[in-house]
């Protein structure tokens, strides 16, 4: 275990909330006089997303997930459970385009499998599977695809002595178990909440390990069959302290997000080691009673952005965006209608291919007369990124260097078959040749932008670009 004071590795960020960033748009997924809690989400390749948790519609509560299209309008919901309670903690696409999830499932009172579903592109089940030991309480928290194309799932069981064990599952494409295993030390409990994969198929662990009152994060990293090749624990502060996810570093190394109890108050927690687990760096942010990580994603500078709560209960959405070196970049709290005592909870973070941040949690929504959260989604915009622009005309189709009714014809031509609009500005992955073509600020080419731009030359409202890709200047 290594302890840590307060050293020149260690900065303590009283963070000021007026460097929110502008939200773009915010939706909310449920059914009246119902709950529903999402604990996970996932950006999909078409820009849109997905969102899981559970619901309280179904008999005792079922795993719930929304599909959404890039404007946030739903495209399909499922439930996928039976008679008892199931819920999802982690939701990811899949790379044949379905969907996969990790929770929970009630086998009986006091008993609980690892749940895992594998869904196809419009969320029919393609199968289930139960992980776990025999009357032992095993939950899932965490799963990602792995490089062979099969799945890790990862979180922790419970013996009948009440102590708990950092449980991973590895298991193929088709759901068959290659092989499960649990980590932990005598005297204690293990927790597991966050892995990625790395390159040699290896997998790091973030998690803690708890023992009387108090607990150390833990980081625990192994090989490609799940053999431990070295564990680290971190005590801050004498108190509690918690590892909820963890990124790989641009230089190989690790960047965790989670928790540290500092003098009575939590906070929300980054640190970085190399990749041997050695400590380079470690920040707290924070300026409530009660701040914390739940969720971290690389962003496109090699930074991180960081979501989690903010405040004593009942929670804000806390969202801090940090530099590579962990520096606080901006920070905000986000609330659903600012009642006090309504709860908003984060869990997950996901950075958009344009470098917008998508937040996934659930709120406190108050559209019935009863108990009625619902899932949450808020997309923020992120200012710390410089949108790099390329040189264009707003409304050059036909890629001329100006704006004309030659444009007019070349787009009517496309539409009926024409070649393609040359291009030669790219500023974001998708925002390739339709960005000139794009007149009414839909990041999209189409019909309605020859509708505007005809609206345009007969005196109507001028051409907007898409905002992921302004022209430079």
């Amino acid at each position: 275990m290594k302890r840590f004071g307060i050293t020149i590795m260690f900065i303590f960020s009283a963070v000021s909330y007026t460097g929110a960033q502008d939200t773009l748009w915010t939706g909310h997924y449920g059914l009246i006089d119902t709950t529903e809690l999402g604990y996970c989400g996932d950006i999909t390749s078409d820009g849109g997303f997905i969102v899981g948790g559970e619901s309280s519609k179904f008999l005792n509560g079922d795993m719930w997930l929304v599909r959404c299209d890039a404007n946030g309008d739903t495209l399909w919901t499922r439930n996928y459970g039976a008679a008892r309670w199931q819920m999802a903690y982690s939701v990811i696409q899949t790379s044949d385009e379905g969907f996969i999830a990790c929770g929970e499932y009630s086998v009986a009172v006091g008993d609980y499998d690892m749940y895992v579903v594998r869904v196809d592109p419009a969320g029919d089940t393609l199968w289930t599977r139960l992980f776990g030991t025999v009357d032992q309480n095993d939950y899932g928290r965490e799963i990602i695809q792995t490089s062979d194309g099969g799945f890790l799932a990862l979180g922790q069981g419970y013996g009948t002595s009440g102590s708990s064990d950092l449980y991973m599952a590895k298991i193929d494409e088709s759901g068959n178990l290659t092989w499960s295993k649990t980590y932990g030390y005598s005297g204690g409990s293990e927790y597991g909440y966050g892995a990625v994969q790395l390159p040699d198929d290896g997998y790091a662990i973030a998690g803690s390990y708890a023992y009387l009152s108090t607990s150390d994060l833990w980081l625990l990293r192994t090989d490609s069959n799940g053999d431990t090749l070295w564990t680290e624990r971190f005590d801050f502060h004498g108190d509690v302290d918690r590892g909820d996810d963890i990124e790989i570093a641009d230089d190989g190394g690790f960047v965790i997000a989670g928790r540290t109890k500092n003098a009575g108050n939590m906070r929300l927690l980054t640190m970085k080691t190399d990749s041997l687990g050695n400590m380079l760096w470690w920040r707290e942010y924070g300026s409530s009673s009660s701040d914390f990580a739940e969720s971290i994603d690389k962003t496109s500078d090699g930074g991180f952005v960081i979501c989690g709560g903010a405040n004593a209960y009942p929670f804000d959405f806390f969202v801090v965006r940090i530099s590579a070196i962990g520096d606080s970049l901006w920070a905000g709290i986000y609330d659903y209608d600012g009642i006090p005592g309504d709860s908003d909870d984060s869990f997950e973070v996901r950075v958009h291919p344009n470098g917008d941040i998508m937040v996934f949690g659930y709120a406190d929504v108050k559209t019935g007369t009863g108990a009625d959260n619902d899932f949450w989604v808020v997309k923020i915009h992120d200012g710390a990124l410089q949108q790099p622009g390329c040189e264009y005309a707003v409304g050059d189709a036909n890629n001329s260097g100006s704006l004309n009714g030659l444009d007019v014809t070349y787009g009517v031509a496309f539409f009926k078959g024409g070649p393609m609009p040359p291009y030669e500005c790219e500023c974001t992955p998708g925002n390739t040749w339709f960005v000139a073509g794009d007149v009414n600020a839909s990041c999209s080419y189409n019909g309605l932008d020859i509708t505007y731009l005809v609206n345009y030359f007969k005196g109507g409202s001028d051409v907007e670009p898409c905002a992921d890709c302004p022209p430079a200047g």
